[in-house]
């Protein structure tokens, strides 16, 4: 998800939050007669509030944070190569001693596709309701379902 996430625009990722807030409310509506987990939330007054901001105000943001922030450092790895002959490190120049390890750069980017971390805000009055009737997991798969139907993308 991280990935599809990375190359998002603008307009995509203001659709994508508004798709991602019709499918859970559409979810909590679905299960709220059935959910165990019965609160206050889902009730009267408070689950009206609840469709009210789900229905007419942004009430769910989509946070995407740059994977380089927790994933490491921005400077490559750097190793110095070694020579297949004897010879003094003065005679050679400087951009054959020094060089990037393009396996590291590669094995850091894959590393930082697979930590990318997406975090999934929602307005305190609609999180209880949310809470009571989707399961984190279900919430993952409706995101899924949600960028693949905004970008055409997602795993």
């Amino acid at each position: 998800m991280g990935d599809s996430l990375a190359n998002i625009q603008n307009a995509q990722y203001i659709k994508l939050c508004e798709v991602l807030q019709k499918k859970l409310l559409f979810e909590v509506r679905r299960k709220k007669d059935t959910t165990i987990r019965h609160t206050i939330s889902l009730e009267g007054e408070k689950f009206n509030r609840f469709e009210e901001l789900m229905e007419n105000h942004p009430s769910i943001l989509i946070d995407i944070p740059n994977p380089k922030k927790y994933t490491g450092s921005i400077t490559p790895l750097r190793f110095i190569k070694e020579t297949m002959e004897k010879r003094y490190l003065d005679d050679l120049p400087e951009d054959f001693m020094v060089q990037v390890s393009e396996v590291w750069s590669t094995h850091i980017s894959e590393l930082m596709k697979s930590l990318a971390v997406v975090r999934i805000f929602c307005h305190p009055e609609v999180r209880h309701a949310i809470k009571a009737t989707v399961s984190v997991s279900e919430i993952i798969d409706i995101a899924h379902v949600a960028l693949r139907e905004t970008t055409g993308t997602g795993y």
